[in-house]
């Protein structure tokens, strides 16, 4: 089903998912738990720190996945953006989640 904000901005669009695991060429059943709520408009950061000796690193953020089954799941920092701009909504979430 769907939610909607306002009257043209999807807010919710609400799933049930069956997921399997194939291992060794071997279908595995792995229930997603609940629904997974997937939302409208978001932002996603890549941050990359290039250091002095050549090595480069990625900034990741634990969050819990309730929907993958998993309570530490690494992943670049993202959010949702509600009614401002992009760069804003990417520097409000690298200030919430890092």
């Amino acid at each position: 089903s769907v939610d909607m904000f306002g009257p043209r901005r999807v807010g919710f669009i609400k799933l049930e998912a069956e997921a399997y695991l194939v291992f060794n060429g071997e279908e595995i059943p792995r229930p997603v738990p609940g629904i997974a709520l997937l939302r409208g408009d978001s932002v996603g950061i890549l941050v990359v720190l290039s250091c002095e000796d050549g090595k480069k690193y990625t900034v990741l953020v634990e969050q819990t996945r309730i929907p993958i089954g998993d309570v530490a799941c690494l992943e670049m920092p993202a959010g949702m953006i509600d009614d401002e701009n992009v760069k804003y909504a990417a520097v409000k979430e690298m200030e919430e989640e890092c």
